[in-house]
């Protein structure tokens, strides 16, 4: 008897498993809905009354329309929760604050059904006019969402009833509801009126924890929402550590000033998980760290330089010598995880084919360009850039360092062209929404700063056409296949030294459970317990 395969299976196989059923959900014309139940069993161990959490440097506000990191929407999102939950394995959008959802069948209205009885936690009910209250927020001129373009295809949002929000699209956008879910957390229209632009300092939403105090480069502390939907959270209060340097956050965890550390050193990893206080957890993320080339700028203008760089890195010296194992080589601008992930075959390392393109492009003597960089916000980025620094010295490009810290560093990258001096930058890139057209929308022309933080300035006309076309397709196969030749020009283009894809790095005392590390870099918190 031949086996039958349902289209889901035969999909999954065809694209993986990354973001398969949320990409469809915002592409064919199907209802979800789902029990409304709690968003994870009970937990087990007893109560923590003081959770101390250690992470990088990169939270600037709580204020999300105007958050700059994937670390940032983290911290914010314990607040102001999104409207949808993924699950972090499969990539399915859940149930969360909204219950159920669907799509007409020309694909240019969503209907979304919200959770009853949730209340934000200044007492004002979560309700439908709450929800457009929030998207019209995101989406005017006046905010300045650093992500508004996101939502750039809403032409209406309608409060149908106190529990139904129907959204009308320009036309049909496949990564919609995903964009929808990103950066739109829903916070208090009431305290949004109430404190204007202060608002981002005492923000209120409907997340399991409220929100107490926030000190610029130094912590974020929060209380339990002992009201949430999803059940009290087991930590009565919640410090958040602002810690740039990785080092120091390992010395906490050591000297028992944090119970949980988020990224810390490789070269520490080993040390950690002989040690009988701690458990460590390496796991995937759909984070690519690379540097950005100004394709604009001097001789970086030409795409044989931009190739000659890369040819010139050995990417399998620094997975082995600087990430230690705790990294995979970085094949595409798209990342392992993420829907429209297809792999390039890359630049091998070829000091000798890298210096006969810097002859060919007229460089044959070398030149110098400078990197900007945040530092301590990446895995290991400090000796991530003095490797990258000695591998072009061997070809005869001297690569200067630009350290930066918080608002400058945003400042600097964020710049019009015009005023933009970023030569090149140390970044990372992500698709917090588990879809690729998160990273390919921002080769768009149009996407330049300060639309987005990608500071290559890249401008090709036919990577236009196919960044709406995919954007536009309804049928996952022939956007994944788009998406794929989106992620060879690129490659062809070079308009990153491509780096790694690190993974994640978490330690804790060994008494905690139940913290979770999702792979675009978001966790959970409201269930941490100590171990029985």
């Amino acid at each position: 008897m031949r086996a039958r395969h349902s289209p889901r299976r035969v999909l999954t196989a065809l694209l993986g498993p990354a973001v398969l059923s949320l990409v469809v959900s915002g592409m064919l014309p199907l209802a979800h809905s789902a029990p409304a139940t709690s968003p994870a069993s009970a937990p087990s161990g007893q109560r923590i009354p003081h959770l101390t959490i250690a992470i990088g440097s990169g939270v600037e506000n709580l204020d999300l329309p105007h958050t700059a990191t994937v670390r940032n929407v983290a911290v914010a999102n314990l607040v102001t929760e999104e409207l949808f939950r993924i699950n972090p394995k499969t990539g399915d959008l859940l149930p969360g604050l909204v219950e159920s959802w669907e799509l007409s069948a020309d694909g240019l209205t969503y209907t979304l059904r919200l959770r009853r009885g949730v209340k934000f936690h200044d007492g004002t009910p979560f309700n439908a006019e709450s929800v457009k209250f929030n998207i019209l927020r995101f989406i005017a001129p006046e905010t300045r969402a650093r992500f508004g373009w996101l939502l750039a295809e809403v032409k209406d949002v309608e409060a149908a009833d106190e529990h139904t929000v129907r959204i009308t699209l320009k036309q049909p956008y496949a990564p919609f509801l995903a964009n929808l879910n990103y950066r739109t957390g829903m916070g208090s229209p009431t305290q949004m009126r109430r404190l204007g632009r202060d608002y981002a300092r005492h923000p209120i939403g409907t997340g399991p924890f409220r929100f107490v105090e926030f000190k610029k480069d130094a912590h974020v502390r929060l209380e339990a929402n002992r009201d949430y939907w999803g059940g009290r959270p087991t930590a009565d209060r919640v410090t958040l550590l602002l810690v740039a340097e990785e080092a120091t956050r390992v010395a906490l965890l050591e000297a028992g000033q944090a119970d949980i550390i988020v990224e810390f050193p490789p070269v520490d990893r080993q040390r950690l998980e002989r040690d009988a206080r701690f458990r460590v957890e390496m796991s995937p993320s759909t984070s690519v760290t690379v540097i950005d080339l100004n394709t604009q700028w001097g001789p970086l203008r030409d795409r044989r330089v931009r190739q000659a760089l890369n040819h010139a890195v050995n990417r399998q010296e620094i997975l082995t010598h600087v990430m230690l194992g705790a990294a995979l080589e970085a094949k595409s601008v798209i990342t392992p995880g993420v829907f429209g992930y297809a792999p390039q075959q890359g630049y091998a390392h070829d000091p000798n084919r890298a210096r006969q393109l810097l002859v060919e492009a007229g460089q044959g003597n070398g030149f110098a360009f400078k990197v900007t960089y945040r530092p301590g916000r990446y895995l290991n980025d400090a000796q991530l850039l003095e490797t990258v620094q000695g591998y072009l010295s061997r070809v005869g490009v001297k690569m200067e360092l630009n350290p930066m810290e918080g608002a400058a560093y945003n400042k600097a990258i964020e710049a019009p062209f015009e005023q933009n001096r970023t030569q090149a930058a140390l970044i990372g890139r992500g698709a917090g929404t588990l879809d690729g057209d998160l990273t390919i929308s921002r080769f768009h022309s149009k996407r330049w700063p300060p639309a987005t933080t990608f500071v290559t300035f890249y401008k090709n006309g036919r990577v236009d056409s196919l960044i709406e076309e995919q954007g536009r397709v309804r049928d996952p196969r022939r956007r994944f296949a788009i998406l794929a030749e989106i992620q060879r020009l690129l490659m062809w283009d070079a308009v990153w030294i491509y780096l790694v894809n690190p993974s994640h790095l978490v330690a804790a005392k060994r008494q905690i459970q139940g913290f979770e590390m999702f792979p675009n870099e978001k966790f959970l918190l409201h269930q941490v317990t100590l171990a029985r």
